[in-house]
């Protein structure tokens, strides 16, 4: 196939969260940029994974993401690790908790902010951003 990117491997790159854009640092959470625009030639989308482990304590109030809006489409999945594992979203002011294991979809341009209230596990973010070449 011409033109088509070739099967790939992209290493994992571990980050502050804090360096994401509309994030502030939290204490017992780790993150791991798996795949940007720039990892695949000719496709547009991000993949990163929060570890939120023991460490985490949740707020009562969303402590370190602010609210976002982006022109594509997000997917979310929460992978818990062994117990309950739950998050707080914010969509259009309402307040939503998602449970996982479960997958979450934000189409693209809802205002929305997460952030884990309960447990330890995975938040895997798939950002489908079909606006960049």
């Amino acid at each position: 196939m011409t033109g088509e990117p070739a099967f790939t491997i992209v290493p994992g790159l571990w980050e502050p969260l804090a360096a994401v854009a509309g994030h502030s640092g939290a204490e017992g959470i780790d993150r791991l940029l798996l795949a940007t625009n720039a990892s695949v030639p000719g496709r547009s989308f991000h993949v990163a994974a929060h570890l939120v482990g023991d460490g985490f304590v949740p707020s009562a109030d969303f402590a370190f993401t602010e609210r976002q809006r982006h022109p594509f489409d997000e997917i979310n999945v929460l992978i818990p690790n062994g117990g309950p594992f739950r998050y707080r979203y914010e969509v259009e002011g309402e307040i939503r908790i998602a449970e996982g294991p479960c997958s979450v979809f934000l189409p693209a341009g809802v205002e929305h902010r997460m952030e884990p209230i309960e447990g330890t596990g995975v938040f895997l973010c798939i950002k489908l951003d079909r606006t960049r070449p």
